[in-house]
């Protein structure tokens, strides 16, 4: 029998400390008390959310099966994820209700929100608002990445109605692992209590300015308010995780992509570590590589040009090589997080993973978007199914409440549109 006493039990922040380098350890057995026989308090999971962007919708009879429910054929897409059947769902018929533009529409995927409607602003999205609630564990609050290359934009906006930038993954990685210790804690204690006392110092400020403004004035100012909280926020995150720990590169070497559908893959690895490192819990990942051609798999038309293709059986055979390569990096990433480990569960059943699209496919249409949703976010959903939705008429916000109240993130509503919880889809809590 393998007994451990309680002055073996490892903390939950526990660190392997080398010569060289330091690496948090991933939740293990030893860091919970076992019972034996007797009633203890189950520790919560560690839930962890993760938005992916398709880029160009995919092509529908290749994505969306025949038949509606659980026994459904696996159409040549969804065959990479066959493997995880029973721990993915595939949706039909989900719209932003009140958002068209094309392309344009990207920007308000994961907020519901039109932008044109708001007078060019935006509102907060799903990811930044669960990172809100959840942010505090982790020294970052969310991860909005990208892969190497040009046209990625990013869908991730904050409470001050500005996107948050996204940050290529081999920069991610090194915010990771990499930390240099040559400020000492007294002086970088310094630095935090001057920038908070400026920082206290412009607010005030900008609070007995405000009362003097007009409406559209105090809106702006208010905007601008909430970007200098942000910043207060941040800097108070900072002295609060300024002692802990930062982990070094072990020696591993992020390996350099081929091309960007390849980098695609190697980002499955980087939201892997990530959270067996916990050093953030909500990941939004925007790929690059629209408006390039992938030799190594076969094409030779560009991306967004295959992505209009007119059903032209060239075309189409070239675009189904490139979502092909898609759908085996989603695929990818539920393997890794299936088999990582943690307690008695893997990853993926303490995860959620949404991916989605702002176009149905490269049509241009913005209704009937694709929405894949896998992972069990700490709980059990009822997984290994096709839902259709009426078209148009059922918003993906609505998805959206019930993915965050699966987070732990006490809303009810999302966006200018939702109206409750998704139906079909059953989202059951731990």
């Amino acid at each position: 029998m393998n007994v451990i006493r309680k002055n073996w039990l490892l903390p939950r922040r526990s660190f392997l400390k080398g010569t060289l380098a330091t690496l948090p350890l991933p939740m293990l057995d030893a860091m919970v008390a076992p019972s034996f026989g007797k009633t203890v308090a189950v520790p919560e999971p560690i839930r962890r959310f993760v938005s992916i962007y398709m880029g160009f919708g995919m092509y529908a009879p290749t994505f969306y099966p025949e038949t509606e429910g659980f026994d459904f054929k696996a159409p040549p897409r969804l065959k990479h994820l066959e493997p995880f059947r029973q721990d993915y769902t595939v949706m039909h018929g989900l719209s932003h209700t009140q958002v068209r533009g094309g392309h344009g529409a990207g920007a308000s995927i994961l907020t519901g929100t039109n932008p044109t409607s708001m007078g060019g602003r935006n509102t907060i999205s799903i990811d930044q608002e669960i990172a809100s609630k959840v942010g505090e564990q982790t020294r970052f609050d969310s991860f909005v990445m990208t892969t190497p290359g040009k046209g990625a934009h990013s869908v991730s906006w904050s409470r001050a109605t500005t996107r948050v930038p996204t940050v290529p993954m081999a920069d991610i990685f090194q915010k990771m692992f990499s930390s240099s210790n040559a400020v000492s804690p007294t002086a970088r204690k310094r630095a935090y209590d001057l920038n908070k006392s400026m920082l206290d110092d412009l607010l005030e400020q900008t609070r007995k300015m405000k009362k003097g403004l007009g409406v559209s004035d105090q809106r702006k100012l208010d905007e601008y308010l909430d970007s200098v909280r942000g910043v207060e926020k941040g800097i108070e995150k900072s002295e609060k995780w300024a002692n802990t720990p930062m982990p070094k590169n072990p020696g591993y070497t992020l390996a350099k992509p081929e091309d960007e559908l390849d980098a695609l893959k190697l980002s499955m690895e980087i939201i892997r570590l990530a959270f067996i490192t916990d050093s953030t819990r909500v990941i939004s990942l925007t790929p690059t590589g629209n408006t390039l051609v992938f030799p190594r798999i076969g094409t030779s038309t560009m991306w967004h040009g295959l992505s209009h293709h007119s059903k032209d059986p060239a075309k189409l055979k070239e675009l189904g090589l490139i979502e092909d390569e898609q759908m085996k990096s989603y695929a990818y990433l539920l393997k890794l997080l299936k088999e990582t480990h943690e307690q008695d569960c893997s990853l993926l059943d303490n995860s959620l993973v949404l991916i989605t699209d702002a176009l149905h496919d490269g049509n241009h249409r913005n209704t009937d978007l694709p929405v894949i949703v896998a992972g069990h976010g700490g709980g059990k959903i009822n997984h290994g199914n096709f839902w259709k939705y009426p078209s148009i008429k059922t918003p993906l916000t609505n998805l959206y409440v019930s993915m965050a109240q699966q987070m732990g993130v006490e809303i009810d509503r999302f966006g200018p549109d939702s109206t409750g919880r998704l139906d079909k889809i059953n989202f059951q809590y731990s």
